[in-house]
């Protein structure tokens, strides 16, 4: 399906996993933009406690330059327990106009959800999100636009780049994610840098797709998302390497402790995911997800065991690639375990609820 054929016909239709709660679109008008329209583009960007990192994206954000053509809007959703996101919004130049929505109810996915629905009030023909704890390059706005308007894909998703430091564990690879070329499906769907044409999140030209709130404290709310929109509308994302932000990876985050359980996380994320759309008859069977499970545990056993092995004999003699390989060997035995936890029915939670520290 190319934007072509995305409906612009209005439609209350909202597809299992979705949420419409408080969204009214009732007396709303609502017509397609001529072609000499200005086009209203909303950057979303979802909050709770960490003011300092807020402030370092909406300063990148600020760099953008003025694209021709487009209204662009900055839209914070302060998902915090008393309202405080306006904080760090003091002191910035008035480039774009910024407006700040409280979301009482904790949790990614209502935050979420609420920025798509706040975006649908807005008539934004795109939906542009970001995480609080990033930064953007200077053209990333104009190289995001230029996706859009070439590529004609519903779903767009620029790269991420961690930055490390000397805090990075001597056991973990400082690796990034594979960026495929242009035009490319990515290998991992993440809202860490993504657009969403209209016909994917306004219920006025399509199904008006939500994050599911299955996964509001399961994580993984983006991947199902994602492989929600492929395999119900075949709505595959589109790379856009171009469009780059960056996120460290320092302190806590460089520990092998931190590396570890983000892998468990992963590992039981994808399983999720297979079994709430096998539950929703979207894709696989009880069987095959069965089989999948099986052989992950085989592939992750036998070669974690052969890179703890082969680490501690080369530990001796080539010590820094050693402690590399033994890390990999960890973090496999980490993936199994996050498995071996789901198949007991324990869930991590990875997005516990923190107390506010605004200005973390």
């Amino acid at each position: 399906m190319t934007l072509r054929n995305c409906p612009t016909l209005y439609r209350k239709e909202v597809l299992p996993g979705s949420v419409g709660e408080g969204l009214s679109l009732e007396g709303h008008v609502s017509a397609q933009a001529s072609a000499d329209e200005r086009q209203c583009l909303v950057i979303g960007v979802c909050t709770r406690g960490r003011n300092a990192l807020l402030r370092r994206l909406l300063e990148s954000l600020l760099r953008q330059a003025q694209p021709v053509g487009y209204d662009v809007k900055i839209l914070i959703i302060d998902n915090n327990d008393v309202p405080c996101a306006t904080e760090a919004l003091q002191g910035l130049p008035p480039h774009f106009p910024i407006s700040v929505v409280h979301e009482p109810k904790v949790g990614l996915v209502f935050a979420r959800n609420r920025a798509l629905n706040e975006a649908v009030l807005l008539d934004a023909a795109w939906f542009l999100g970001l995480d609080d704890d990033e930064w953007v390059e200077p053209d990333w706005l104009a190289t995001m636009i230029s996706g859009t308007e070439t590529m004609e894909r519903e779903i767009i998703m620029g790269s991420q780049y961690l930055v490390y430091d000397e805090t990075l564990s001597p056991y973990v690879r400082p690796k990034q994610m594979t960026v495929p070329a242009k035009g490319l499906r990515p290998r991992v769907m993440s809202t860490a840098n993504f657009g969403l044409h209209k016909c994917v999140f306004d219920p006025r030209f399509g199904p008006g797709l939500r994050f599911d709130p299955y996964f509001n404290e399961r994580g993984g709310e983006d991947t199902a998302f994602f492989a929600y929109a492929a395999r119900r509308h075949d709505w595959i994302a589109a790379s856009l390497p171009a469009a780059k932000v960056y996120e460290d990876c320092k302190g806590e985050r460089a520990t092998l402790r931190n590396r570890l359980h983000r892998s468990m996380r992963s590992q039981q994320t994808l399983l999720q995911v297979r079994r709430r759309h096998r539950q929703m008859k979207l894709f696989g069977s009880y069987s095959g997800n069965a089989l999948h499970i099986l052989g992950r545990i085989n592939f992750l056993f036998f070669n974690g065991l052969v890179d703890l092995v082969a680490g501690l004999c080369r530990h001796s003699f080539e010590p820094k690639r050693a402690k590399l390989r033994i890390g990999r060997g960890l973090d496999r035995g980490a993936r199994l375990c996050g498995i071996l936890l789901y198949l007991c029915g324990v869930s991590l939670r990875p997005y516990r609820v923190r107390p506010q520290n605004p200005g973390e």
